[in-house]
């Protein structure tokens, strides 16, 4: 165990803290850890002699948690293993590999946990992808500031596969699975995990509600994890049209405010015209193609109101056109598609990412393509079909 000096602590007696590197001492304070018998006892034995006493250790440090690992090889609060570690002036990083479980309760939350956690890890690409898709972020009701993560799949490939990342980055997580409307939803309970994904950058919360951009360590990392990223949205959210010639399609949509002249227009000339559509899940949507909306809004002289809507594309959908034109040369448009009444009354706008032409096109198939088998499958097929590829490509 190699010893350090006060200079490498702050001056409130924190550990500083890598941007991008997660280590235990950054979870929060009240976080527990279990370690190897035999490294805990090893350090509180050298706190004793140092303290001069067992007790004089735990009143030096203000803690009586000392005894029960000692008797019941009970865990330890990062707050007082930090603590510990800073009276013994032992490297932290030490622990890294020698932490058996983070445990809440009697449920572990994540058995042999990776630290460090390297947010540029390019499977971070894959996961981040995903929870600004189909999975999310959101705070837990019953519990302050508790961050739940959650992934909802209809196939059982992308299911496994985001479980891979989640233990590759991680550790061994405690999951639940459940089944929802045909869908196969993964449930993470602990906050360590949603907390990291946060600090990376992924929205907490409704996406379509805060319309919030790409995760800043996207931006940052390799062009590997890029890649990742635009691979796991178009898992999630993009399709394969071959009408006249193969193309991309995503879709995202967000809600918008407007204003009470704003409403009144739209509750006049637009909504009588909107087409109702119902779901198995009980609710419904109210819309009106952009087209359509177009020639109501310029018939009622609200030409600032269209201009309006048609500028309200999400920030999110715009930041990762702007990826794959500037890191892949993957030229594609971005359109608003379709103006929609929610069953809670609020106004959402839907837009789409179109990716057409060969080059394009076979530029997605063979620098970023689907990790779906049956995705990139139909993508091969319609770019066969038109002979875009190289016999055997």
């Amino acid at each position: 165990m190699q010893e350090i000096s006060t200079l490498d602590w702050d001056f409130r007696g924190k550990i500083m803290k890598n941007e991008t590197t997660i280590n235990w001492y950054d979870l929060k304070n009240s976080q527990v850890l279990y370690l190897e018998y035999d490294t805990i006892k090893s350090l509180i034995d050298k706190g004793t002699k140092k303290a001069g006493s067992l007790s004089k250790l735990c009143v030096k440090l203000n803690s009586n948690q000392f005894y029960n690992i000692l008797k019941d090889n009970g865990g330890l609060s990062v707050k007082n293993l930090k603590k510990l570690m800073v009276f013994l002036k032992i490297e932290c990083d030490f622990l890294n590999e020698k932490i058996k479980e983070i445990r809440k309760g009697k449920i572990c939350s994540i058995k042999n946990p990776k630290f460090p956690i390297d947010l540029h890890n390019p499977r971070m690409g894959y996961l981040l992808g995903h929870l600004m898709s189909d999975g999310c972020l959101y705070y837990d009701k019953s519990r302050k500031n508790l961050i739940r993560t959650k992934y909802c799949g209809d196939e059982q490939e992308l299911i496994d596969k985001f479980l891979d990342d989640l233990r590759a980055i991680f550790g061994e997580i405690y999951f639940n699975r459940e089944f929802e409307r045909n869908c196969i939803q993964i449930k993470v309970g602990t906050g360590v995990v949603g907390e990291i994904f946060k600090r990376a950058g992924a929205t907490v919360g409704k996406k379509y509600k805060l319309n919030k951009g790409i995760p800043w360590i996207i931006h940052k990392s390799t062009k590997e994890a890029k890649k990742n990223y635009l691979s796991a949205i178009f898992d999630d959210e993009g399709s394969v049209g071959n009408n006249p010639s193969p193309y991309l399609i995503l879709s995202r949509s967000i809600h918008w405010k407007f204003n009470d002249t704003e409403k009144r227009i739209l509750y006049k000339h637009v909504e009588p015209l909107m087409k109702t559509n119902f779901f198995p899940t009980g609710h419904f949507t109210r819309r009106i193609s952009i087209g359509m909306l177009k020639k109501v809004l310029i018939k009622a002289n609200a030409k600032k109101l269209l201009s309006k809507i048609l500028e309200a594309k999400p920030e999110l959908l715009v930041e990762e056109s702007q990826l794959l034109k500037k890191i892949f040369n993957i030229k594609n448009h971005t359109y608003v598609i379709s103006f929609q009444l929610t069953s809670e009354n609020s106004y959402s706008i839907m837009s789409s990412l179109v990716i057409r032409h060969k080059k394009n096109v076979i530029n997605f198939y063979s620098e970023i393509g689907f990790s779906l088998t049956k995705k990139q499958k139909k993508l091969k097929e319609a770019l066969t079909s038109k002979k875009w590829l190289d016999y055997g490509a």
